[in-house]
This record gives structure tokens, C-alpha cells and sequence, in this order.
């Protein structure tokens, strides 16, 4: 059940700000889903009974289950989630499931992108006490999972762990090598929360360093380096000990990243320009810049609205309705043969268009497309006038994607400073999201 991606109203920005997606790292690959898996399916204790809901270049994979302890815990599939649930009556203690992918990723689309991320939802977890958590495992045979008789985390087996703890001392994203503990990182749940990591890596041989970046909700938590305890051995499992239910949704094993934009400033002549995604083109309905210490410039701004950016074809004149008008406009203009016949196609049509919202300042530049969403070309370059006014470097960067997706963008600072990437506080996304709900007051414009 893809909850992530659902539509949302506006007044779901506040919440949105707090499970912001941010892309803080570029891969040299295109995105390509091996697998996936929203498990939107009839209730059934065979995770395997249909392949509804399961897609990717791999296929229609099956999932295995190892369930640990003398009183045998719940993996099925329950209102469109996996479920794992430990407690019965009479339960050890050290009872746990296990769902395993039956697969060993060593694919050569893997080998030779050198990278994979995993990721998934969890939509809830009904714990109590400490060192209850819900994750997922990377870096093991199948042997070895088949061979877990403990859900205890220090017995793990797997080359990495990552376990979502909300509740209790160890609260936190706990983080393991070959079951040697990591440390706990703080986070504030606020489910259904997605929890995800990306390795690279040189090879699948034992020995061979990989380098891997944690996120919740798109937000980097911790980075390290581990190391693959055998050749070859990459299979994947979620897992939970947790008290009760816990379901996981929406899981997914890739490669490269999903297409993102960037905001390019130069520190020396304020120039802005928002760049496209290299290789995919992004839709998006919004976006904001902001600078908690007011360096940005709106009299220098060159918004989208000001340069009639993706208005309807034919409305040579930027009122947003092809007509009359827009006919004279091209005569005294010179117009082409190509923009006379887009005039005449859409005759009578009209678009809002990008317009400015809210009261921009030195804080704030924000604007919105009123009806439906706005491409950025692969490969775009926008520029955006002098919207850096020479003050504190702290511009950060978001933007509303046309699934409700708010990302934050990375802000590449060109000129006297070197390449950077900004990543706001919670405090900072919290203001975004508000200021997004202010859809009010426009700018004056230039003359």
C-alpha cells in the first residue's frame, strides 16, 4: 500500500516538512528498481501466493521466512503490509521473524554500478522495552540467515544492520556490523517513516570496503564504512522482535538515485540558476529558497513568473489565455511559423501558469504553479537573476514534486567557494513547509 506517495492537501506541509527527502549525494547511474514490493495484496499467511504488488528488472521475486523460537511469531501479509509479529503467550523473548528476499544480489547491473540502496516503509511498531526494533539486514548467505536461531542483535549475522527502535532507552536508528553494535541515532518517528541506506562498493569480494550513507525519510542520519565478510554473499531480509505488529510497506532494492534538481549560486555575482536533473526530467509544482540570515536579494530574482516560464504555447504576451491579443504580439515580435501554428492549436485555451506566493524577502523567494505541474527538462538550465545578495553562504533549496513528494535540493555554490551541499535543520523544513501554506501576497514587479 503506497501510503508514501498519496496526494496531499496543503495543510499536510507542516507534517511533510518533518520527513523531507534529501538528495546530498550524486550517483553517476540511472535509477533502476531491481525490486519492489508494496505487498498490496489479499490478506494471506504465503507472502508468495500472488506476485501483486511485486515489480522490478529482477522480476517477480519470491520471499522466504525464518522464524525464530519455541513459540512461532506471524510473517503474512495483512491489509496490504508485510507483517512481523514476535509476541504469543508463552513467548521466549527471543522469538523473531525473519522475511527474506530469495535472491542473492550479486547481479552484474550491481557489480557494475558499484552501488545499491534498500529501503522501506514502517508503518508501525508496537514495542515495548529496549532493543526492540524493526530492520533490515544486507551482506549475508542464505545459509545464514536459514542458520539464525536468535533474534538477538548482537548474534546478528549480517555484514549490516540497520533497526528502527521508537521507543525506550536504545530509541534510535541502531546501526550493526557483523553484529558488532554501531551506536544509536536519534530521530523523532513520525510513521509511516521510510527507512533506507546506500552502499557502494568496489566488488562483492569478501574483505572489500563498503561505504554506505543511512536515511529517515530521505534525511542523511549517519555514515561509516563496513566491510563484506564473504564472496558473493548478498541477500537481504527485514526482520523484527518487536512487541506485537510490526508492518512494513513499500519495499525496494536499487540502484542510482531518483532524479533531483539543484540550485547553482555564484558567491562572487549572485547569479543564480536552477539546474535539471542530468539524465530524467522532473515535475514539480513548487519550490522555495530560503536563507535564515537574509542573503537572498527579491528585487534580483528573475522568477519563473517573471520569464513566463512553461506558459501555455501561444500566449505571447504572459496573461495565461491564448487569444487575440497574442496574435498582434507575434506580428509586431517576428514570430516563427512553428509559434504562429502553436497560436492557432490552442486558440482559447488558458493557464495560471507560475505565480509568486507569499511575501518574499531577504528570507524567502517562493512561487507555486497554480494548475497542474511544471517540467524541468533533463539537462535544464534556468537562470533565476541575482538572488544572492553577497551575505551569510546558508541558501538552502526545496521543491515540491508533482506525486507530493517535498525534496530538498542541493545548493552548489560556484565562484569564490567551493562546491557545496546545504542540508536545513527539522526547524529550518518546518518553516518551509509553513511559508508553502502562504499563498498570498505577490511581489511587485519590475518595470
Amino acid at each position: 500500500m503506497n501510503t508514501r506517495y498519496l496526494s496531499r492537501t496543503a495543510l499536510s506541509f507542516a507534517m511533510l516538512a518533518m520527513t523531507t527527502v534529501v538528495f546530498t549525494a550524486t550517483s553517476a547511474n540511472a535509477l533502476e528498481v531491481l525490486f519492489s514490493d508494496t505487498f498490496n495484496r489479499a490478506n494471506n499467511a504465503d507472502l508468495n501466493a500472488s506476485t501483486t504488488g511485486k515489480s522490478g528488472t529482477l522480476g517477480a521475486l519470491d520471499w522466504g521466512e525464518q522464524i525464530i523460537g519455541i513459540t512461532p511469531p506471524v510473517v503474512d501479509i495483512l491489509n496490504s503490509q508485510l507483517r512481523i509479529n514476535q509476541w504469543f503467550p508463552g513467548a521466549t523473548g527471543l522469538d523473531g521473524g525473519y522475511a527474506y528476499v530469495d535472491h542473492n544480489f550479486i547481479d552484474s547491473a550491481i557489480t557494475t554500478a558499484g552501488e545499491l540502496t534498500v529501503s522501506v516503509d514502517i508503518n508501525d511498531q508496537d514495542t515495548a522495552g529496549d532493543w526492540r526494533k524493526a530492520g533490515i539486514s544486507i551482506g549475508q548467505s542464505l545459509a545464514e540467515i536459514q542458520g539464525q536461531t536468535t533474534n538477538a542483535t548482537v548474534n546478528l549475522v549480517s555484514d549490516f544492520y540497520i533497526g528502527y527502535d521508537d521507543i525506550g532507552a536504545t530509541k534510535g536508528i541502531i546501526v550493526y556490523h557483523n553484529g558488532v553494535w554501531q551506536g544509536n541515532h536519534q530521530f523523532t518517528a513520525s510513521r509511516p517513516d521510510t527507512m533506507s541506506a546506500t552502499f557502494t562498493f568496489a566488488d562483492l569480494n569478501t574483505a572489500t570496503a563498503v561505504n554506505y550513507e543511512v536515511f529517515l525519510d530521505g534525511v542523511s542520519i549517519t555514515t561509516g564504512s563496513t566491510a563484506w565478510s564473504g564472496t558473493n554473499e548478498n541477500y537481504i531480509a527485514l526482520n523484527a522482535n518487536s512487541a506485537n505488529d510490526t508492518l512494513f510497506d513499500n519495499f525496494e532494492v536499487r540502484i542510482g538515485t531518483p532524479p533531483s534538481l539543484s540550485l547553482e549560486v555564484n558567491t562572487v555575482s549572485g547569479l543564480a540558476t536552477l539546474k535539471g536533473d542530468p539524465l530524467e526530467a522532473v515535475e514539480i509544482n513548487s519550490y522555495q529558497i530560503t536563507s535564515d540570515d537574509g542573503s537572498l536579494d527579491p528585487v534580483g530574482w528573475s522568477s519563473l513568473d517573471d520569464q513566463n516560464f512553461a506558459a501555455i504555447d501561444g500566449d505571447f504576451d504572459g496573461n495565461g489565455t491564448v487569444d487575440g491579443e497574442d496574435f498582434l504580439k507575434w506580428q509586431i515580435d517576428g514570430g516563427t511559423p512553428e509559434e504562429l501554428a502553436a497560436w492557432e492549436t490552442n486558440y482559447g485555451e488558458s493557464s495560471t501558469g507560475w505565480e509568486e506566493a507569499g511575501s518574499v524577502d531577504a528570507n524567502t523567494l517562493l512561487e507555486y504553479f497554480l494548475e497542474g505541474n511544471s517540467t524541468i527538462d533533463a539537462g535544464a538550465s534556468i537562470g533565476l537573476g541575482d538572488l544572492y545578495n553577497g551575505g551569510t553562504q546558508d541558501l538552502q533549496f526545496s521543491y515540491l514534486t508533482s506525486d507530493g513528494s517535498l525534496l530538498t535540493g542541493k545548493v552548489i555554490e560556484v565562484g569564490a567557494i567551493a562546491e557545496t551541499s546545504a542540508v536545513p535543520e527539522p526547524s529550518s523544513l518546518a518553516l518551509i513547509a509553513v511559508s508553502l501554506l502562504g499563498i498570498g501576497t505577490r511581489r511587485r514587479k519590475r518595470a
